[in-house]
Order: C-alpha cells, then structure tokens, then sequence
C-alpha cells in the first residue's frame, strides 16, 4: 500500500512544483525566473506550492524506499528537474519576447 501511496504522490509533487511556476509566471509574465538565487518579488502561493511539492517528493521518496531501494532518491531530483524545465521554458519565452520588442529607451 505504501509503494501505491508513494506512487501516487509522485506526480502530485511534479505538478505541485511545476504550478508554482505557473503561479509566477502569470504573476511576473515579463520577468525572468531565476534557478540558482532566490527571486525578490514572488507571490506567497507559489512559495507554498513549491514548498508542499518538494514535501511531497521527500515523503514519495520515503515510502517508495522499500520498493525502489536507492533509486528512490530520484523522487526528489526528478521533481526539482521539472521545475528547472519549466522555469527554463518561462525564462526562454521572456528572451524570445525581450529579443522582439528591441532596447527599451
């Protein structure tokens, strides 16, 4: 039961933390989203989003142990991963946008 727990968490996790994107994103379209350093502005919301989506990765991870061993490990990781891919995604579409509308005076 917990293997079917802990996979069902999984990919709530992965949704929980690439919403927080989301959340910024529509809060800060033109503004990129920093991966290594803490942003300044940032809603409250996509704070706790990323925060209960990383628990519940650690918590899929844990009851997933007995069945994946060490692999699973990756829970956590392949979450963080997501998150990575979508802020890449967001920041790549505030380039191209930058990019198209030239300097600003």
């Amino acid at each position: 039961m917990d293997v079917v727990f802990g996979a069902v968490l999984f990919p709530a996790a992965v949704a929980m933390t690439v919403w927080s994107v989301q959340v910024t994103r529509t809060a800060e379209p033109d503004r990129r989203i920093p991966q290594v350093r803490p942003t300044l502005r940032r809603p409250t919301s996509a704070t706790l989003l990323q925060g209960v989506g990383i628990a519940l990765s650690l918590l899929s991870a844990f009851l997933l142990l007995d069945a994946l061993g060490a692999f699973a490990a990756l829970a956590p990781a392949l979450s963080a991963t997501a998150w990575m891919v979508a802020a890449a995604a967001h920041n790549r579409e505030v380039d191209r946008t930058s990019r198209r509308a030239g300097p600003t005076p």
